[in-house]
């Protein structure tokens, strides 16, 4: 199995968790914290599937490296597939949220919402409904992408 197809085993992975824990264990937990695994899960997913498509566009000679950086293989994908834009910036926001719950000082549950303080006391709230439509987007992303690469014509050399 090639690294592409390996990075998109760990997309669907990630997906199935995400789904796990939106039908099964958050109904039966209602634990917000729960919001927070879900977030992060969406967001590998949708960048393992990210990486996937570079390694595969790479490995068939259509791109000469692989971005260093976060940021740069968004703004890559974003030229090579603009069409996906929208789920991009939605994993751009998943991401920040990760960010913005590692470095915050103050975390609490409060009416099925899980809510984020900063140290300046900014509040980033996570409710089910953000969830899901993040969850949404990264299936059709993660679906597509799959298509992209399973479907798309290999390079034959002779």
């Amino acid at each position: 199995m090639g690294e592409w197809q390996a990075l998109l085993a760990k997309a669907r992975e990630k997906e199935y968790i995400v789904n796990q824990v939106l039908t099964i264990t958050y109904p039966l937990a209602r634990d917000a914290k729960l919001l927070l695994t879900a977030v992060e899960n969406i967001f590998l997913s949708m960048h393992y599937a990210l990486q996937a498509f570079l390694m595969h566009e790479y490995d068939h000679a259509r791109l000469r490296g692989i971005p260093d950086t976060y940021e740069s293989r968004v703004q890559k994908a974003k030229s090579l597939m603009p069409e996906h834009r929208d789920a991009l910036q939605s994993m751009t926001e998943l991401r920040e949220i990760i960010m913005k719950h590692q470095q915050s000082p103050i975390e609490f549950n409060r009416q099925d919402r899980y809510v984020i303080c900063s140290d300046k006391y900014q509040l980033t709230v996570i409710t089910l409904d953000m969830i899901k439509k993040a969850h949404e987007k990264s299936k059709v992303f993660i679906h597509e992408v799959a298509t992209i690469l399973e479907k798309k014509p290999y390079l034959v050399v002779i």
